[in-house]
């Protein structure tokens, strides 16, 4: 037993999964392979696969019952934890709490908050909204 399943992928490893699989699901496909044909399956997807993101799943004979592998953009990952599979998370990316003008502008140069209100600017968003608008009029 195999199951493929595709996130946001492009029409060509769709169509072609189609080909050799059931299309179960949109993005979900389920087959029964050999080895050599289920590895030749997934190198094509990882081929393929350019922004997007896979896993395959098929059955071993493991405590687990099966094995699995991903590719692509995924925040998950399978680890082995002495010989029994699991999926870790990767971690997400830091978000800033204060915006910069880097945010607007590739080329303007970071600012940090104390430098902000040196220079004048609020790193509140309420004072931020009362100086834009008191900057437009």
């Amino acid at each position: 037993m195999l199951v493929i399943a595709v996130e946001n992928a492009p029409p060509r490893p769709r169509d072609w999964l189609a080909v050799w699989q059931l299309g179960i699901h949109a993005g979900g496909y389920m087959g029964v392979h050999l080895r050599k044909v289920r590895e030749i399956i997934w190198e094509q997807v990882v081929d393929s696969i350019e922004n997007d993101n896979a896993v395959i799943a098929w059955l071993e004979p493991n405590d687990a019952g099966f094995e699995c592998d991903i590719c692509g953009v995924n925040r998950r990952v399978p680890v082995d934890l002495d010989g029994f599979q699991l999926m870790a998370f990767r971690p997400a990316k830091a978000a800033r709490l204060l915006p910069t003008r880097a945010d607007q502008n590739r080329w303007a140069q970071p600012r940090m908050p104390m430098d902000m209100m040196r220079q004048g600017c609020s790193t509140s968003l309420f004072h931020a909204s009362q100086q834009w608008s008191t900057m437009s009029s």
